[in-house]
């Protein structure tokens, strides 16, 4: 036995020695070695290939913001004073109300005009309790909603912007009617009081503050749009991919910059009313922007089906299409958002309204009206325009959701 071990040790050692053996052993440690240098090679130009893909991605970025700021200064400065001079010189009555020479900068002469009357800031109070009364109701109607996996955030994110748009234009109004009750023209000729300027200066950045809540709206309708992409196009894409996403990060710079030119006095006119006009036109890009996405997307589902929903008492949405077909339901989205050409029309006349104020301002001067009557006037047509869109965007965003099943 002790011999048959002893034989057995030898042979294997012997076999651990051979030239063949040893051949073998070092040609499969170099095919192991080699495998993992080439494992090593893929790692670290997957790794090289990654660092210029992260670069480009952040000099887009930059650019992108490059852009975005641009945009932005243009927009509020150089284009807020032609666009003034525009809407007066050739498209009304050539007043002159916007021009240089008519701005004070917080500095005014005895050419300044500024009504006290009850017809101003009365109406200017009750649009403060008609809008802050609609976005109280926004938001109590974003609170009814369940929180299920069937909301979307087309109804969260429309709501929050909406309430921060309505709150802006109270709070434009507010103080505004604090000022027009508190301020005479021959206060302001004296020397602007601080207090004027600060509310006056509030007055009219939470006017083009409205501006980026309405850019958030947008963006929160084109995400909703996209991700309820109706059934029935196959795999055609969604032309409203071709409009950019803008972001809240971009829409809220853009308000900062327009408040920067405010408090600078570049709005500041001999009529402080005109003031409110300049800054409304910083609202004009996101307004039609928005307008942009309804468009767009009316156009790409013309010809689609979609499912009707109604609601019962509580407002809990009853959807009837496909009742039966529960593999469809199951397999696909279905959309309750049905964007009709009329709510498309309202949407454009109440979000549109507000532009021609800007002709309409100096084009009701010069008919000798009295400022009382002008202001009047023109709050009529803000507290239809601002209804009208916290009207419309409630029937067409807030009262639906998009349904979807696991």
């Amino acid at each position: 036995m002790a011999r048959t071990k002893t034989r057995t040790l030898l042979d294997s050692i012997g076999d651990m020695v051979s030239p063949k053996n040893l051949l073998r052993k070092r040609r499969s440690e170099r095919k192991a070695s080699g495998s993992v240098e080439r494992k090593n090679l893929c790692s670290a130009g997957e790794e090289s290939l990654s660092v210029p893909a992260q670069s480009s991605t952040n000099l887009n970025l930059v650019l992108r913001w490059f852009i975005w700021i641009s945009l932005s200064i243009f927009i509020s400065g150089s284009f807020t004073n032609w666009w003034g001079f525009v809407s007066d010189h050739i498209f009304g009555p050539g007043f002159g109300v916007y021009d240089t020479e008519n701005k004070a900068y917080w500095r005014y002469t005895d050419d300044t005009r500024f009504d006290n009357t009850i017809w101003t800031w009365g109406t200017d109070y009750l649009l403060t309790i008609a809008t802050w009364t609609s976005a109280w109701r926004v938001f109590s109607l974003w609170r009814a909603f369940p929180t299920s996996k069937s909301e979307t955030a087309l109804v969260a994110e429309t709501a929050i912007p909406l309430c921060w748009m309505l709150i802006f234009n109270g709070l434009a109004t507010l103080t505004g009617a604090i000022c027009h009750q508190s301020y005479t023209p021959a206060d302001l000729v004296a020397g602007p009081p601080v207090g004027f300027r600060i509310l006056w200066t509030a007055c009219c950045a939470s006017a083009a503050a409205a501006g980026p809540a309405m850019g958030l709206i947008a963006d929160a309708v084109r995400t909703g749009l996209l991700a309820a992409a109706p059934s029935g196009r196959g795999e055609a894409p969604h032309r409203l991919e071709a409009i950019p996403q803008i972001g809240s990060q971009m829409w809220l710079a853009y308000g900062a910059i327009t408040t920067m030119f405010i408090i600078r006095g570049d709005y500041s006119c001999l009529r402080p009313a005109a003031d409110i006009f300049i800054a409304g036109i910083t609202v004009a890009p996101p307004t039609f922007y928005l307008l942009a996405i309804l468009a767009v997307h009316k156009a790409d589902t013309c010809g689609t089906n979609l499912p009707k929903t109604d609601f019962n008492s509580t407002g809990q949405q009853m959807d009837h299409s496909h009742a039966d077909d529960a593999q469809t339901l199951s397999t696909r989205k279905q959309t309750s958002l049905d964007i009709s050409f009329v709510n498309c029309a309202l949407a454009v006349l109440f979000y549109g309204a507000p532009s021609p104020s800007v002709t309409w301002y100096p084009t009701l001067l010069s008919f000798g009206l009295p400022l009382s009557t002008i202001n009047f006037r023109l709050h009529l047509m803000l507290g239809f325009a601002w209804i009208g869109q916290w009207w419309i965007t409630e029937r067409i965003f807030l009262r639906t959701q998009t349904l979807t099943t696991a």
